[in-house]
């Protein structure tokens, strides 16, 4: 265990504050014993907080460079972690046990070495460490010099040295700013410490001094503290005092701005026949303050901090309750923000009970720029200061919020309502080149109203409003049609007549404006007198689109929309039926999608229906290319919708192959299906020096198609051999060989083989030298009988075997790799 003396050289780096070390005043009895020097290895003598930080941040990033960290991250005064060890086991050494001879983290291998010479050479232990060495690491010395410098000192009292007086910085002159400074105290055990304010003026509320029981500096616990953050010109109460253990610590903090003498405090070891135990309360909060609040629909309300704009008191907890129409939901702005930071707070969060849904928390001088959104009707503020320190606070105000985000879908209430308004609606304008749609519903048996209240549009963007789950493509459930400009649109107020409702915003890149603000109300509550007509509906253009077969596939399908690359026409519906092949574990990727967002759509869906609507996978829209999609589909639809205007570029789909790539296996081919086969890594580049053996069963007693989707190998050196019904090493093969021992670049004429036999092998063989993309095969169900492998002069091999092949589950044969 460390002694005391090398803990007093010691100082807590706090989550708060750095402990800093420098000069400072000190008058103590001639016996007392010789303080350590003050910020001894560095030129400044009177370093301050951000200098201090400067040694600590060059610390932790240049600790782990050279094999080290600190004891503590917290506490950069703890020392240095030895090289090689961990927090587990290892060893941490004071800045005054590095390099300091004794070699403190040298020692365990230098225990090493004398353990291992007692048991290998049968040495004393005298012997042995005569011979051993630490060898303590040249960058441990070399940091040495990077202790940080530090403000304040430690104390051990004894009956011989039973006092000191402690001073701040520079007392009785000015203090300097910008400064933390730390001292502890420690008497014998069992004795108690004694504290004499005897003079004290620092600038009220921001340069203060705090003193309290126990060795660690600044706790979180306020109940540690005797005197807490006193400031003023006033000596604390009680200004003498006893506390009840033999530690403690005193810490001060000042700002960069006015500066006063500062303090003068003994320190003694306390006399028995006269002491005066200090105990700590806790303080006791005034609850008094806040209250509840009521925001209109389209209201607002202001709130402020106690006595605002003069000074908060100390010990309040305020709470401020927020109410809102049901639907609704809240929004905050700040008008002016300034707390003792870290120490008095305020909270914002949802629901009705303070302190449970907590989503903001706010302290310092940093006014909010953006609007603080509750996603609710109710909300709650907690206001609380602690018992030192006051501030200016704070004044805010309250909205009913709309949704102003761009887009998405929201359930109306019933016998409520909610507002939409577009992006940064009200407090700026709308940004360039967004598209944004909005959707609307409420439950069954209800149906909706909508009023348009604020609207002013550049020319060149629109807004649309209309019945449904989303815009109709022909626009036959349109009912504002491209509103735009600075007045309100016709109708303003309509009665919908149906349980949802679509708005849709386009704004293009030149000009910007205030944007609009629409109410949705349940009908029940709001029911405008208008009905707007039911639209005429269109018929689409749907000579686009065709079935795909398996037998038009053979490596991969391109699916482009009409016209590619030049614009599609408009009210389009194209529609794509693909049997996959492959197995169906297929790669979905986009060469080039270009739709106008949320009008123009792509679908995609697994099956044969898209009227049935969980059928559907995924839909696309917009400009944006999607990431690669990967999944398994053995018939796949795709649908193409397009609306009356806005054309553009369309979109290029190919649909690739997801094939096996393990080097070697026995695969089966389903009844009526197919799988892909390809190179180990496809498509990229196969390894070198590898011997893949398969063996692909088609349906029992059918025989299989195999196409040779791609292929590209290095001439002469990596080569695919394919044979039917016998392995490649069998003397029968020669016969059923379909593909002999093919490299280069490009498929062989061959490229698609209807083998006689229902089972195929296939031998993939590299060098070590270039290593190219490889090939790809597909296998399918030809539905015709196969000649059994016995005709073929093969032997017969034992099929146990699953109904049903996926890839990636089935082992390699145990001959198969090499």
């Amino acid at each position: 265990m460390m002694g005391y003396s090398r803990v007093l050289n010691r100082v807590c780096l706090g989550t708060l504050f750095l402990c800093l070390f420098y000069s400072f005043g000190v008058t103590s009895s001639p016996a007392l014993s010789k303080l350590s020097e003050a910020h001894h290895r560095t030129k400044r003598q009177e370093p301050t907080s951000r200098d201090i930080n400067v040694v600590v941040a060059w610390l932790k990033r240049n600790l782990p460079t050279m094999g080290m960290e600190l004891c503590n991250e917290e506490d950069a005064y703890e020392g240095i972690r030895c090289p090689g060890t961990d927090e587990q086991d290892g060893v941490c050494a004071s800045w005054d046990e590095i390099c300091d001879g004794t070699q403190k983290c040298g020692l365990r291998k230098k225990d090493l070495c004398i353990d291992n010479l007692m048991f290998e050479s049968s040495l004393s232990r005298e012997v042995a460490e005569d011979q051993c060495s630490g060898e303590e690491s040249k960058n441990a010395c070399d940091i040495k010099s990077k202790e940080p410098p530090r403000c304040g000192a430690d104390y051990e009292l004894s009956e011989e040295l039973n006092s000191v007086e402690i001073t701040s910085p520079g007392f009785p002159n000015r203090y300097p700013g910008d400064m933390y400074c730390f001292w502890r105290a420690k008497g014998p055990p069992d004795s108690k410490i004694t504290v004499e304010f005897l003079a004290f003026n620092t600038e009220a509320n921001y340069d203060y001094l705090s003193l309290g029981e126990g060795h660690k500096c600044d706790p979180v616990d306020r109940m540690n503290y005797a005197v807490y953050k006193h400031s003023g010109s006033s000596l604390p109460e009680p200004s003498v005092f006893t506390v009840n253990q033999n530690e403690i610590f005193a810490s001060f903090y000042s700002d960069s701005y006015d500066f006063a003498s500062g303090f003068h405090i003994r320190v003694s070891l306390a006399n028995h026949d006269n002491m005066n135990i200090y105990t700590v309360s806790p303080p006791e909060l005034n609850k008094t303050c806040g209250g509840t609040v009521n925001i209109d629909m389209n209201g607002k309300a202001n709130i402020v901090s106690p006595n605002y704009p003069q000074k908060y008191d100390n010990l309040y907890e305020c709470d401020w309750i927020i109410m809102a129409a049901k639907g609704r939901r809240l929004g905050i702005q700040f008008h002016d923000f300034v707390t003792e930071k870290s120490a008095d707070i305020l909270t914002i969060g949802s629901g009705r009970r303070p302190g449970k849904v907590t989503k903001y928390t706010l302290s310092g001088t940093a006014i909010p720029e953006d609007i603080l959104v509750i996603d609710g009707s109710k909300g709650w503020l907690r206001f609380t200061t602690d018992d030192s320190n006051r501030r200016k606070g704070f004044k805010l105000t309250v909205y009913d919020y709309p949704l102003n985000d761009c887009g998405g879908s929201f359930e109306v209430p019933r016998d409520g309502s909610v507002a939409v308004a577009s992006p940064l609606f009200p407090f700026r304008a709308y940004r360039i080149n967004q598209q944004c749609l909005w959707l609307f519903n409420i439950s069954n048996g209800r149906k909706l109203s909508v009023v348009i209240d604020d609207f002013s549009l550049s020319y060149d963007d629109i807004m649309n409003v209309g019945s449904g789950t989303r815009p109709a493509y022909d626009w036959s459930n349109y009912i504002i049609k491209e509103a735009t400009g600075p007045t309100l649109p016709r109708p303003k107020k309509f009665f919908v007549g149906k349980n949802s409702v679509w708005f849709y915003f386009r704004s293009n890149g030149e000009r910007v404006a205030r944007g609009f603000k629409a109410e949705i109300f349940d009908s029940n509550l709001y029911k405008p007198k208008k009905k707007p007509k039911k639209g005429k509906r269109l018929h689409p253009n749907s000579d686009c689109g065709r079935n795909i077969g398996r037998e038009d596939v053979y490596d991969k399908i391109t699916i482009t929309s009409p016209g590619y690359p030049a614009p599609y026409g408009p009210l389009m519906e194209c529609f794509w039926l693909i049997d996959i092949p492959f197995g169906g574990n297929i790669r979905l990727k986009f060469d080039y999608l270009g739709l106008e967002t949320h009008l123009d759509t792509l679908t995609i869906g697994n099956g044969t229906n898209p009227n049935k609507k969980k059928s559907e996978v995924m839909t696309y829209t917009g400009f944006d290319t999607p990431p690669v999609y990967e999944g398994l589909f053995h018939q796949m639809w795709i649908k193409f919708n397009s609306d009356l205007i806005n054309q553009y570029g369309g979109f290029s789909l190919t649909i690739e192959p997801r094939p096996y790539t393990t080097c070697g296996g026995e695969l089966h081919v389903p009844n009526g299906g197919s799988l892909a086969l390809a190179s180990p890594n496809y498509p990229d580049t196969y390894p070198p020096n590898v011997i893949c053996r398969y063996v692909i069963h088609g349906p029992l007693h059918h025989r299989l198609t195999i196409s040779i989707a791609g292929f590209e190998t290095e001439s002469h050196k990596d080569n695919l051999t394919i044979t039917g019904g016998c392995p490649p090493s069998n003397s029968s093969a020669g016969d059923n060989m379909l593909l002999d021992a093919h490299s280069g670049r490009g498929r062989p004429p061959n490229y698609q083989i209807l083998p006689r036999a229902g089972s195929v092998w296939v031998e993939f063989r590299t060098d070590k030298r270039t290593q190219l993309h490889g090939f790809l095969l597909n296998f399918a169900d030809a539905n015709l009988k196969a000649v059994p492998d016995e005709a073929l002069g093969c032997p017969v091999y034992n099929r146990t075997t699953p109904a049903e092949f996926v890839a990636g589950t089935v082992p390699a044969l145990d001959e198969g790799v090499v």
